[in-house]
């Protein structure tokens, strides 16, 4: 190995997206839907008008004002990242040290513990029960024990697709003496009051993570925020890059924010799919003995068991992209023709792989 390239680097996996070509894709849990020829205007005027000799508002300040006000926010009181990706980092960065110890909820999204890795600190992983459910009392209990820095976890979580409900993530705020980061990229999609992101003001422990990836359809652009009080967001500041968000994300971003409307039917049009699928799924899990999660999220999540390479390798022999994890597949809702060819082919891989 080069001498040159630290331990901590050099015990790292690196994270590759598969980046081949197929007719559907539905692994990575992005909205299917392009801009309204309203909403593409409205972008296109955005892009037209910059000045691309300049570098952009570091403050990012157009995207966030319209940020807050489709949340109801402070201004003030939200820090713009080159998607949530780079916020996860930065905050990695600002608040932790080499030895410190940060908790993630397995499983859960992959790079909590990759970021908090290359920051040097210590990962302690704590095991979801069989049903993926959490025991937050435990884990406040374990925080205390282990004198943990920082709790990360995604609530709708990606990859189970359960949300905690808003009581509970209540008292494990209370309860944990510990900085606690909420991912809530899916919780567009969530119908239950699971939200804590109305308390960023009144809690000094909280940062809440939000994505224009997901509901709003921006993941080419890479756009997301961190909402905290005042003082954890001045400190995030002082560590981010000072451009950190282009000028053509942040001028999109803002145009497209101002299309609420759109972005709650196309949510809505998501959730609907996402139903259909886990209502035919649970038929067809009735007849090949595999078990479907319920969801809150943009994605149906299964257990398939030993055979789950088998029907994954099926689809993408034909060109339809799911998500494999393990024994488990992860399937993206997407408008309706496409779900009924995700469908069909689902159908024609098990009748396959298990003969009947």
């Amino acid at each position: 190995m080069n001498k040159y390239i630290p331990e901590k680097i050099a015990k790292l996996d690196e994270y590759i997206p598969d980046n081949g070509k197929y007719d559907i894709r539905v692994d990575a849990n992005e909205s299917p839907f392009l801009p309204s020829e309203a909403m593409k205007k409205d972008m296109e005027n955005a892009f037209s008008g910059l000045a691309f000799n300049r570098y952009p508002d570091s403050e990012a300040s157009c995207v966030k004002r319209a940020f807050a006000e489709v949340y109801g926010l402070d201004a003030d009181c939200v820090v713009a990242g080159n998607g949530s990706d780079e916020l996860i980092s930065v905050i990695a960065a600002t608040f932790l040290s080499p030895g410190d110890k940060v908790l993630v909820v397995l499983p859960d999204f992959s790079m909590y513990e990759f970021y908090s890795k290359i920051s040097g600190a210590e990962v302690v992983r704590y095991e979801k029960h069989s049903d993926f459910s959490v025991d937050f009392d435990d884990i406040s209990r374990v925080v205390a024990k282990e004198n943990i820095k920082m709790v990360i976890f995604s609530n709708p979580c990606n990859p189970t697709g359960r949300a905690y409900d808003r009581e509970t993530i209540d008292r494990f705020l209370d309860t944990a003496d510990t900085l606690i980061v909420v991912d809530e990229a899916y919780m567009e999609f969530c119908t239950a009051d699971a939200s804590v992101l109305g308390e960023y003001k009144s809690r000094d422990n909280l940062i809440v993570l939000k994505t224009l990836s997901k509901a709003f359809g921006l993941a080419a652009m890479r756009c997301g925020f961190a909402v905290s009080n005042r003082e954890l967001i001045t400190a995030i500041k002082k560590v981010k890059s000072p451009y950190n968000v282009n000028s053509a994300t942040q001028a999109v971003a803002a145009a497209v924010l101002s299309h609420v409307d759109e972005i709650k039917e196309n949510t809505s049009a998501m959730v609907r799919e996402r139903q259909r699928m886990e209502k035919e799924l649970t038929a067809l899990s009735e007849k090949y003995s595999f078990k479907v999660y319920r969801s809150d999220t943009n994605f149906v999540f299964m257990h398939i068991g030993v055979k789950s390479r088998e029907i994954y390798s099926y689809l993408a022999d034909r060109s339809v992209k799911i998500r494999l994890m393990g024994e488990y597949l992860r399937i993206t809702a997407s408008y309706p023709e496409e779900t009924d060819r995700v469908m069909s082919a689902l159908r024609a891989a098990f009748s396959a792989v298990y003969g009947r």
